[in-house]
């Protein structure tokens, strides 16, 4: 705790710095799905319904309800609720109905800036956050530049501060278990990484790594429960909502892992992440338990996964804090080399999605963007589809690449 006072003190600067530009970004992107946090925030604050999947089913709130329903997890809305109370004050009424009504219409305004700002605050603390935790992951001597790049990594400021996706809830979690993980805090890390499962379900696909570092078989039992415990008890409340069992709990863009599959000439298929997942866990069963093999396991196994699925691009901070450590810890020229495969494939994939993913972000502060095209307009079907498979294509590879050099050419 005295390490981490002295950093912050010795820093504030930085993080000051770190803090003002990530502000500044959330406040002058827009995307509509940021519309979630205001509206489940709104929901539970104003109009205390603590249910905000039935509110919107229910509710004449949107002509025509779209990505406007809830469906992530319930913790996902109530984890940022404190920091909400606290800035509900200074929410205007009447910009928040323009916002969730015609937001189209206050672009170029200082209250649609205010308001992003006010709504993706709880999200830039915990990004900040973050840093700081990743900061205390890696070694001593590494700790400013760890802090330097997190605040600057460009998955982040997109994912978070940009289109406003609360995947970095989750992603803090998991980088404060391996925290807690190299200080031999095991049951602290356990809960950490059930408290991160409990926002979104993937962390539960590298449980495994951790329950199997459970010296004894009721060690084991024991990590596997406070796994489990955060999720449990976060979405009891909820169980009987058929609204929640529905858009969350059953969510379909949970299957996506599941797609890529090899059929068989009996008519069963093999699911291809569901193969890799098991053949990970049987390898890890036989290297020593420790925090280096768990970091390594664990960003290859999602790695891998992803590889294999049609992800949605936020999907990439998950891996972020673990491949920070590893280019900084690990640092080898077949990691970089696959980092820059992965890196620039991935940044292919992003300029072949939806605008509204990348340049019209900043219709806040250029409200003509709106109307403007990307590539998914310009090229045609046949185009869009061979270039989206090439850089699909590419991201895989390097994801194998990296794998196997992870696993197999720098054991310990």
């Amino acid at each position: 705790m005295n390490n981490l006072i002295t950093f912050i003190k010795k820093y504030w600067w930085i993080i000051l710095l770190g803090f003002l530009v990530k502000s500044i970004i959330a406040s002058v992107t827009y995307h509509v799905d940021v519309r979630v946090i205001n509206l489940t925030s709104f929901i539970m604050l104003e109009k205390n319904d603590f249910n905000p999947y039935e509110y919107m089913r229910d509710s004449n709130f949107f002509e025509h309800p779209g990505d406007e329903q809830p469906d992530d997890l319930p913790l996902q809305y109530l984890i940022h609720l404190p920091i909400d109370f606290l800035t509900r004050p200074l929410i205007n009424q009447n910009s928040e109905m323009n916002f969730f009504l015609r937001a189209d219409k206050i672009l170029g305004s200082f209250e649609l800036f205010k308001h992003l700002f006010l709504i993706k605050l709880p999200l830039v603390l915990f990004d900040l956050s973050l840093g700081i935790v990743l900061a205390f992951s890696v070694s001593e001597k590494k700790r400013l530049i760890a802090l330097i790049i997190w605040i600057l990594n460009p998955v982040s400021l997109w994912a978070t501060e940009g289109v406003g996706q609360v995947d970095i809830f989750p992603t803090f979690f998991l980088s404060l278990s391996y925290f807690l993980l190299v200080r031999k805090k095991m049951e602290f890390s356990a809960l950490s990484l059930g408290t991160a499962a409990a926002l979104k379900s993937f962390p539960f696909l590298i449980a495994p790594f951790l329950i199997l570092m459970g010296k004894t078989f009721w060690d084991k039992v024991k990590l596997a429960i406070l796994i489990a415990v955060p999720y449990v008890i976060s979405i009891l409340p909820y169980i009987n909502s058929p609204a929640f069992k529905e858009d969350a709990l059953f969510a379909p863009q949970m299957d996506k892992i599941l797609y890529a599959k090899i059929y068989l000439s009996g008519g069963e298929v093999i699911i291809i992440s569901v193969a890799i997942l098991f053949v990970l866990y049987f390898y890890y069963f036989q290297k020593s338990k420790n925090a280096f093999n768990f970091l390594t396991f664990s960003f290859t196994s999602l790695l891998l996964i992803l590889a294999v699925s049609h992800f949605h691009m936020q999907w990439l901070l998950w891996l972020t804090p673990f491949l920070i450590i590893l280019l900084l810890e690990r640092s080898s020229v077949f990691l970089r080399l696959g980092a820059l495969g992965i890196g620039l494939s991935a940044l292919g994939m992003l300029f072949l999605f939806d605008p509204t993913l990348q340049f019209q972000l900043f219709a806040p502060v250029f409200p003509s963007l709106v109307s403007a095209k990307g590539l998914d307009a310009i090229l045609n079907t046949d185009q869009l589809f061979l270039t989206r498979s090439l850089l699909a294509t590419v991201f895989a590879a390097s994801s194998i690449y990296l794998s196997v050099n992870l696993l197999f050419k720098n054991d310990e």
